[in-house]
C-alpha cells in the first residue's frame, strides 16, 4: 500500500476533522484534538499525494495506550486500508513499550469487531450506553484489549 503514517501536526486537525465528521454521529470538536495533541498523541495516515486519509488518537497510562478514536477515509474503507494502518499503529505502540492497548467500539459495528479480534484484540466485556445515537437512545460499547507484550523485542 502506498501510503505513510506520520505523527498529527496542528495543521491536520482540518482534515482530520472532515474525516471524524462524515463518519460518526457526534463526532469530535476541534478542541477536542487540540486538547488530545497536549494531553496524548495520534498518527495520522496519509495517500500518495500527502493527503490525510485517516488517522489514530491515543493517550497512555503508564504502560498501557487508549486508542480513544481511529478512522480510515470513507473512500477507503472495505479495501483494507484500515487493517493496514491499524497493523502499523499496532506496531508503533509495541515499539514504544506500552504492554497492553484498550478501546471501545460500538457493540453494532461487527466489521470493527471483526477486524480487531482478527488483529488479536479480545473483547473483555461490555459497557452498557457508552455511547449516544442521534434518536437519543443509547448503545453499549464492547471493551477490548490487545497484549502488546508479546510483540515487543
Amino acid at each position: 500500500m502506498n501510503f505513510s503514517i506520520r505523527p498529527m501536526l496542528d495543521s491536520d486537525i482540518e482534515a482530520v476533522l472532515a474525516i471524524e465528521r462524515v463518519s460518526y454521529p457526534f463526532p469530535w470538536s476541534e478542541q477536542g484534538f487540540i486538547v488530545l495533541l497536549n494531553e496524548g498523541f495520534a498518527l495520522v495516515l496519509e495517500d500518495a499525494d500527502l493527503n490525510v486519509v485517516g488517522y489514530a488518537c491515543c493517550r497512555a497510562i503508564i504502560d498501557e495506550v487508549d486508542v480513544l478514536n481511529i478512522c480510515i477515509a470513507e473512500h477507503l474503507r472495505g479495501q483494507g486500508v484500515g487493517a493496514w494502518f491499524l497493523e502499523r499503529v499496532q506496531i508503533r505502540l509495541a515499539e514504544a513499550k506500552y504492554n497492553r492497548a484498550l478501546l471501545e467500539v460500538r457493540v453494532e459495528n461487527e466489521p470493527a469487531r471483526k477486524l480487531y479480534q482478527k488483529l488479536g484484540w479480545v473483547e473483555d466485556g461490555i459497557r452498557k450506553g457508552y455511547y449516544r445515537n442521534k434518536d437519543g437512545t443509547q448503545t453499549d460499547a464492547v471493551l477490548m484489549s490487545l497484549d502488546l507484550s508479546s510483540t515487543q523485542n
